[in-house]
C-alpha cells in the first residue's frame, strides 16, 4: 500500500480520465491496490459498469430476436411473393392475355407474345411482376436498359442438335 499511498500524496503527477479523457491529478483518482479487498468505492464503481453491461447485454440480445424475426418474415414474404408472381398471369390486372404469357421466372418472370392466342403477335413485351414496391434487381435494370438501347434480337439456332444425325 506504500506505493499508492505516495501517489495519492504526489504533487504534478496527472493522468487521463478513464471516463472522459481529461487529464486530472493523480491524487484525485481512485486508486488502489488490487491485490487487497477494494475500498467501497471501487467496488460501486465495478458493480455500476457490471449492470450497465448487463442492461447492454439484454438489450443487444433483444434486438438480435427482433431483427431474427424481421429477416424471418422479410424470407417468408419473399418466398410468398415468388409464389404470388407465379400465378400473377392468372390475376386481373396484366398487361396482355394470361394465354400470351409464358412463365420464365428468373430474372424477368413472363415473356408475353401478345395476341399469340389471336393467332398474331401486335408485340412481344418483358413482364416483371412485383408483389410490393420492391424494386427491379441489379440484373433486371441492366436487362431494361438492353431493351431500351433495342438491343434485343432473335437468334435461330438452326441443327444445334439434329437426331437424324445422332443415329448414325
Amino acid at each position: 500500500m506504500e506505493i499508492v499511498d505516495e501517489l495519492k500524496r504526489a504533487h504534478g503527477l496527472y493522468i487521463d480520465c478513464p471516463s472522459c479523457g481529461a487529464a486530472m491529478a493523480l491524487r484525485n483518482a481512485l486508486i488502489f491496490d488490487a491485490s487487497k479487498k477494494l475500498p467501497p468505492s471501487a467496488a460501486a464503481v465495478i458493480q455500476d459498469r457490471r449492470a450497465r453491461l448487463e442492461e447492454e447485454l439484454f438489450t443487444v440480445q433483444r434486438e438480435r430476436k427482433v431483427l431474427a424475426a424481421r429477416a424471418f418474415r422479410g424470407a417468408a414474404s419473399g418466398r410468398v411473393g415468388k409464389r404470388l408472381e407465379m400465378l400473377a398471369a392468372s390475376l386481373p390486372g396484366l398487361p396482355v392475355s394470361a394465354q400470351d404469357c409464358r412463365s420464365l421466372g428468373d430474372p424477368i418472370d413472363y415473356l408475353a407474345f401478345e395476341g399469340a392466342s389471336r393467332g398474331s403477335i401486335d408485340a412481344v413485351r418483358f413482364i416483371e411482376v412485383k408483389s410490393t414496391k420492391a424494386a427491379l434487381s441489379p440484373v433486371q435494370r441492366e436487362i431494361r436498359g438492353a431493351i431500351e438501347r433495342g438491343k434485343v434480337t432473335l437468334n435461330v439456332a438452326d441443327h444445334l442438335l439434329c437426331l437424324d444425325d445422332a443415329n448414325e
